[in-house]
C-alpha cells in the first residue's frame, strides 16, 4: 500500500513588530506499510520507518497539529483511495 498526497497552502500573519507576511508552503506525504516520508517545499523533513512488529490498526485518527498554539483549518477534505 502506498499513499502519496500533495498540497500547497498559504499563510498570512503579522510579526511582533507589526510587519505583515505571506508564506506559501508545499508538502508531500508518502506512506507505505514500512515508511512515512514528508517533504516540505522539496526538502525531506521526516523519514520515519514503521517497525515490522507493530500491531497497528489501519484505521485511526488524523492529527493536523501536534504542538500548542492557536491554529485554524478550513475546507479540509478526505477521500478514500482506490486499492
Amino acid at each position: 500500500m502506498a499513499v502519496l498526497t500533495s498540497a500547497a497552502c498559504g499563510f498570512r500573519g503579522t510579526t511582533n513588530d507589526g510587519h505583515e507576511y505571506h508564506m506559501q508552503v508545499k508538502f508531500e506525504i508518502e506512506a507505505t506499510n514500512t515508511l512515512i516520508k514528508v517533504n516540505l517545499n522539496g526538502q525531506l523533513v521526516t523519514n520515519f520507518p514503521i517497525p515490522a512488529n507493530t500491531n497497528r490498526s489501519p484505521a485511526g485518527h488524523i492529527g493536523l497539529q501536534c504542538h500548542t498554539g492557536n491554529v485554524q483549518f478550513q475546507n479540509v477534505m478526505l477521500r478514500s483511495l482506490p486499492n
